[in-house]
């Protein structure tokens, strides 16, 4: 190692991209995700650490980066770190730290398996000092690619019981999860990176204070070269392009949709009612993972209610010849969660029921502009104009003329929909790009097959 001088030379670059991110969060976790995205735990080993610590704690310019040591560095240089930083944000040179900075009380933490053993899941529950809110930290590692590498890992809130919900969620669907118990987690969190470390790869950015927080609930003296052979292996991202959580969502809410369209093949629906089904199935996926942050299919009664009628109406238009069917195609997805053990069958009768006794309500709510959104109220006025929504050309054209218009003008078309945004403007769809979201989709093809490829080999 070197002296602190030199440290403080590795650690100046670093205070531009920690300054605008550091010190402008109210929440423990969102500081602590944000200082490990530029400062991966360990920067320095602990001796140079608390040197440069102790040298950077007299420079009010060095707050921002000592608000990201207290984060992500391994004890005691986090505990040095959090002390200068707190007495130059009393002497007013910056923003105090959230309470509970890199410290959380364990309740208990599962591990799944997930299908065919391509992937695990460690999720750990915990809270912060003084405080009743659930956070849960996650990390998931790839068997399929490598030997068990982590892919990903994050933390944050997480409300309710989450570990409860996952323990649930994962018997449902045939899993075997194991619970641990609060001693046990810093002690499975390192053999899961000691297992990264071997597979040669790592999980990218903020992740690495995920990993670093974990071990932190009961220190050992070898965290700090562990953490810093993690940081020193290949990029998972790199290797494998970027399947971070929100890829992985669209890739597991696509092999989801990959198994019902298989499901409805085995039913014998005629094209055109296999197709409807897919899409609703897809529809459904979709806004548990994106609007709901929940598993694809474990709905609660309230939860279908709300898609039903408020969701539905706000984003959706169905004809009304087309609602009694959209209704039935609901039911035939959840007949699928049923028949394939992703839910109980009398919680999916449950709520099919509730989606056909709802459909007097959502055939009102539907046709009411109130419940309507801003993008929805605009496709509903090009359909009035005698606008082909599938013609590039004319939405196009018609979306220019929009942005045209007052405000005033706007309110008239948007209808009650103005009162939720009056300076709503649109921009008109540009050409189809090869690159970016339309290459990740041909990646997440390509990811799947390899997984059915793989299944069928075993």
């Amino acid at each position: 190692m070197g002296s602190g001088g030199e440290a403080l030379d590795t650690l100046t670059p670093l205070l531009g991209l920690v300054a605008e991110r550091a010190s402008h969060h109210d929440d423990a976790w969102e500081l602590e995700r944000d200082a490990a995205s530029v400062l991966p735990p360990p920067v320095l080993g602990t001796e140079v650490g608390i040197e440069a610590v102790l040298t950077l704690s007299r420079d009010p310019v060095a707050f921002p980066l000592l608000s990201a040591m207290a984060c992500v560095m391994p004890a005691p240089v986090s505990a040095v770190a959090r002390a200068a930083a707190d007495r130059l944000a009393e002497e007013g040179h910056g923003v105090p730290l959230p309470a509970g900075l890199g410290e959380i009380v364990l309740e208990r933490g599962i591990i799944v398996a997930g299908e065919a053993e391509t992937a695990s899941c460690l999720a750990v529950a915990y809270s912060r000092p003084g405080s009743s809110m659930s956070e849960m930290a996650t990390l998931r590692a790839d068997h399929l690619n490598t030997a068990g590498a982590i892919a990903w890992a994050m933390h944050g809130p997480a409300g309710g019981d989450p570990i409860g919900r996952l323990q649930e969620t994962s018997c449902e669907s045939g899993l075997e999860p194991r619970l641990l118990a609060p001693s046990e987690v810093a002690d499975e969190a390192r053999a899961w990176i000691g297992r990264s470390i071997a597979a040669g790869y790592r999980p990218d950015g903020a992740a690495l204070g995920t990993c670093a927080l974990l071990l932190r609930t009961a220190p050992h003296p070898a965290d700090d070269a562990l953490l810093l052979e993690l940081a020193r292996v290949e990029s998972y991202d790199d290797a494998f392009g970027e399947l971070d959580e929100e890829s992985m969502l669209e890739a597991e809410v696509d092999d989801y949709v990959d198994a019902l369209a298989q499901w409805v093949e085995e039913q014998g629906f005629d094209e055109g009612r296999a197709q409807s089904v897919v899409d609703a199935g897809r529809e459904l996926a979709e806004y548990r993972v994106w609007e709901l942050d929940a598993g694809l299919v474990d709905w609660e009664r309230h939860e279908l209610r709300d898609y039903l009628l408020v969701y539905v109406p706000r984003k959706l238009t169905l004809p009304d010849g087309e609602i009694e069917g959209f209704v039935n195609d609901i039911c035939d997805v959840l007949a699928h969660a049923a028949a394939t053990g992703l839910l109980h069958r009398k919680r999916a009768d449950a709520l099919a029921k509730i989606a056909r006794n709802s459909r007097p309500q959502l055939e009102r709510a539907l046709a009411d502009p109130a419940n309507w959104g801003p993008s929805k109220a605009i496709v509903q006025a090009m359909v009035d104009d005698g606008i082909e929504i599938t013609d590039a050309v004319q939405t196009r054209a018609w979306i220019e003329r929009f942005n045209e218009l007052t405000i005033e003008e706007r309110d008239e078309i948007l209808g009650p929909a103005a009162l939720e945004r009056a300076d709503l403007a649109f921009t008109p769809p540009a050409a189809p790009s090869p690159h970016g979201a339309a290459r990740r989709k041909v990646n997440r093809k390509a990811q799947r097959q390899a997984r059915k490829r793989n299944r069928r080999g075993r």
